[in-house]
């Protein structure tokens, strides 16, 4: 059998083709990250709703991290603090700014949509950096 020569079509297609899979691997890491990210928001709801209904305190917190770690050893991210900052995240994402109330009295999903496209490493950067949920903190707000 002979060898394929790659000739210019043929590196033409091979481009396509290798640029095809690294497109499919970013949406499919977006997919992943998207659903994680609605995980995130789930457990945030959950302990903000059974500490308000149940009366738990922060303890839960460490409780529901052992819980966690142990059903899903192979899985990271249900540290105490982790547990911490998706109820954080969710407080922020519902609380006191008034952009983020008017989109929440439209639709709560409007806001969990909103939450989700960021990162939980921005969102996470943001309530560090934010000390009010003020739109004015917001907007003086950079990045690195």
């Amino acid at each position: 059998m002979s060898e394929l020569i790659p000739d210019k079509e043929y590196r033409e297609w091979i481009v396509s083709i290798k640029g095809r899979v690294q497109a499919s691997q970013l949406k499919a890491a977006v997919a992943v990250n998207y659903a994680m990210l609605e995980l995130y928001w789930f457990l945030g709801e959950q302990i903000i709703e059974r500490q308000e209904t149940v009366k738990w305190g922060d303890g839960v917190l460490k409780q529901m991290s052992k819980d966690l770690t142990t059903a899903f050893p192979d899985l990271t991210g249900f540290s105490r603090r982790n547990l911490f900052y998706m109820r954080k995240w969710v407080r922020f994402w519902r609380g006191n700014n008034s952009i983020v109330q008017q989109l929440a009295a439209s639709s709560s999903a409007i806001v969990q949509q909103a939450a989700a496209q960021l990162p939980l490493s921005a969102n996470s950067l943001f309530h560090k950096s934010l000390g009010a949920t003020t739109w004015s903190s917001w907007t003086s707000l950079t990045i690195p």
